[in-house]
């Protein structure tokens, strides 16, 4: 499961600006901002001030807890909105779309100097079976590659972007997932498969835009399009049915908490309103 989601910033860089238009054009509804460039130098300003590391290195701290390797962190979860707030999440670059053959610099070459190796790359290519740019490909240099004369061009970079910020968010989730699942004291929903299908069709529904792992067992905090909370709270089950009481006391229909305290259905709160899950 994904620690955490917010939308980012996407960069088209290339030379074309008529290319930037239309390719625009085509991505332009979708969960992230767009930025076109034609200046290699004005890209390379931008992906200075990416701090995502930051992020992780602030949630992540030493303790005399949970020993990881060499070393006892615990993963501060209750700071995650704090922190969130101060990198300026949705400045946040995620994915770098990059021309190989633009005048001033190679696309390769300027990925060679990226100093940020956090942003997920892909590079157009205006040959077929580049062997440099495969070779980039299998070297991890390059993430993912395209070659503009791909007569579905924006539909699959649209694909190759949205697997670059889940990409994106993984990553940068494993050392939170690590430690939470090192502590098997605590129980957790974060690696039930279950649990990740049930809390994307959520995300669906609501119209979720961005969410936070709240605790270890697997609460969040949802945030949707129009600045709407809910929170997700993720409970043991001696512990869910304290709130199923007071759901009887309010006319929930007895099958229905007879199901959840049978363990046949899940009972999910979020905001005001409270339903049941098979």
């Amino acid at each position: 499961m994904i620690a955490y989601y917010f939308p980012t910033k996407v960069i088209l860089l290339d030379d074309n600006e008529s290319f930037l238009r239309a390719i625009r054009g085509n991505l332009k509804y979708n969960n992230f901002k767009i930025e076109t460039y034609v200046n290699p130098n004005n890209v390379k300003d931008v992906l200075s001030n990416n701090n995502l590391s930051k992020f992780n290195d602030n949630l992540v701290k030493a303790t005399d807890g949970i020993l990881l390797g060499d070393r006892a962190i615990n993963v501060n979860l209750s700071n995650i909105i704090k922190i969130h707030s101060r990198i300026n999440a949705k400045d946040q670059v995620s994915v770098l779309v990059i021309d190989n053959d633009m005048p001033q610099i190679k696309g390769l070459d300027f990925l060679n100097k990226l100093k940020n190796k956090d942003v997920y790359r892909i590079l157009l290519t205006g040959k077929v079976n580049d062997q440099e740019v495969i070779k980039a490909f299998n070297d991890g240099l390059i993430n993912s590659y395209i070659n503009k004369a791909d007569i579905n061009l924006a539909d699959n970079l649209l694909i190759k972007i949205n697997e670059g910020i889940k990409n994106y968010f993984s990553k940068s989730s494993i050392l939170v997932q690590q430690i939470i699942a090192s502590d098997k004291s605590r129980p957790t929903v974060l690696s039930n498969i279950h649990f990740e299908k049930f809390f994307l069709e959520i995300v669906r529904k609501k119209n979720i835009d961005e969410y936070y792992l709240i605790d270890a067992q697997g609460s969040y905090l949802m945030i949707d399009k129009l600045g709407n909370k809910y929170t997700l709270l993720i409970l043991e089950h001696e512990n869910s049915l304290a709130h199923l009481d007071i759901l009887q006391e309010n006319g929930i229909e007895e099958y229905i908490s007879n199901k959840v305290i049978s363990k046949k259905i899940m009972l999910y709160c979020h905001s005001s309103d409270c339903n049941v899950h098979n």
